[in-house]
């Protein structure tokens, strides 16, 4: 009865963070949640709108959709999801679970509570640890079909981590067999992928998006030179403490594997996705002496994180409001924006409209008003395959009785923006300025 009240503390205050006190982390949550809300429209990705990862975290978030497509349902999906990650936590970790647990929930100096939101990110962090959870076992068919999924949740990590699940077993004892019945095993979820790209007629599309565009998208190395460092003595500290241990588990081979993640971008995200299974790593890796209370500790610290945070967010919480939107029932922000949402939802229920900037916010305005998604989904560079943005500033020119909402302040020229400056300035050639909102700029072109 302890274990089932455990959980459901834990889903509730999962459930919590993520649609109430740490909203400002959901960064991507969105854009997520558009690529398995374009699938439940019925839409296939690559072809009827951008993506840039394979399909199996989309596919997974978009089942409890089919009945719903709230963000709440999201935010639920992921609230189970985490509860399951605890669950194979405590079979890994046993009660120094609660230390990686109470360390999900921190939003400083590492954000860690960013590593609890929905979609791809969070999906192979759940591999990388059922893999270790399943090494132990020496389940080689397990291990091999979470190897195979792995690339088909994000490739270009999972291409490491395959190739580590399948070699190890030749590099700690030259086991051949075991490595043959890892790589059979771990084609199957590859294989599957590959047969629905070619019935749905998206192969060249992934190519394209997911392969060629990776070329376009490491053009946008970008860091935070403080994380940068961090992640860099962190990193070391493991290497050395790898090189002195005799028992080299797999666990580290899969942290080195994992390191792939910051790139492109080290910034505050992905740095601390690294540095949260960093820190699973060495906990698994090390043996601490945890106090028997230590639930009853860790839901304190975590009560304090989210405490500490609503404290000093309680300006910017000061200056929002809660409004109610089909498909997002609690949306939390300024009433100034609110009015422009509103004109803006009211212009694309009658017109195409075209939100550059976030990508979130283009995610959030197509549900709202039950559209489909379409290839102006992400605007990013590296977002739109190969050669991406000469041919999206090429289609912006053809386009013809659409509006673009363009954000009136945008840091186009930030060091860590994506977004092309050409982008914006073919806009406004090829525009007239339609309307002048509180945070928006609105252009039309005939």
């Amino acid at each position: 009865m302890k274990k089932i009240w455990k959980y459901v503390i834990l889903f509730t205050l999962f459930l919590l963070a993520m649609t109430v006190f740490y909203l400002p982390f959901r960064l991507d949550t969105y854009v997520n949640y558009g690529f398995s809300y374009g699938i439940v429209k019925g839409q296939i990705p690559y072809n009827d709108y951008n993506i840039i990862v394979p399909l199996f975290s989309p596919f997974l978030y978009s089942i409890l959709l089919v009945f719903n497509k709230s963000i709440l349902v999201y935010y639920i999906e992921q609230a189970i999801l985490l509860i399951v990650f605890s669950i194979y936590l405590f079979k890994l970790l046993d009660n120094k679970a609660w230390l990686v647990i109470a360390a999900l929930f921190c939003p400083f100096v590492f954000r860690f509570a960013t590593c609890m939101f929905p979609g791809y990110n969070f999906i192979i962090l759940f591999e990388l640890l059922l893999l270790i959870y399943y090494e132990e076992r020496q389940a080689d068919s397990v291990i091999g079909v979470i190897a195979g999924i792995a690339v088909i949740t994000k490739h270009n990590v999972g291409i490491l981590i395959f190739l580590v699940a399948i070699l190890y077993p030749l590099m700690k004892n030259k086991n051949w067999k075991s490595s043959l019945k890892r790589l059979l095993f771990g084609i199957i979820p590859i294989m599957i992928f590959f047969i629905y790209l070619l019935f749905s007629n998206s192969l060249i599309g992934f190519i394209d998006y997911c392969l060629l565009g990776m070329k376009e998208f490491s053009k946008n190395f970008k860091f935070l030179s403080g994380y940068l460092v961090l992640v860099i003595i962190l990193f070391i500290l493991m290497c050395i403490k790898f090189f002195k241990t005799k028992n080299k588990n797999i666990s580290y081979y899969y942290l080195f594997s994992y390191l792939l993640i910051i790139y492109p971008l080290i910034d505050v995200y992905h740095s601390s996705l690294f540095l949260f299974f960093l820190l699973i790593v060495f906990i698994y890796n090390t043996e601490i002496s945890i106090p028997k209370r230590m639930s009853l500790y860790s839901f304190i610290i975590i009560i304090l994180f989210i405490s500490m945070y609503t404290f000093l967010s309680i300006k910017y919480i000061s200056r929002i409001n809660i409004y109610n939107y089909h498909n997002f029932p609690i949306e939390f922000f300024p009433s100034s924006i609110k009015e422009d949402y509103d004109y803006i939802i009211n212009l694309n229920n009658k017109h195409k409209v075209i939100f550059v900037d976030d990508s979130s916010k283009s995610v959030f305005l197509t549900s709202v008003c039950e559209k489909k998604l379409n290839k102006y989904f992400i605007l990013l560079r590296g977002n739109q395959g190969s050669g991406g943005t000469e041919q999206l500033i090429n289609n912006i020119r053809s386009e013809r009785d659409v509006y673009f909402v363009v954000l009136k302040n945008g840091t186009y020229d930030d060091k860590f923006y994506q977004l092309d400056i050409d982008i914006i300035k073919t806009i406004k050639k090829e525009s007239t300025l339609y309307s002048e909102l509180n945070n928006y700029y609105v252009y039309y072109k005939k």
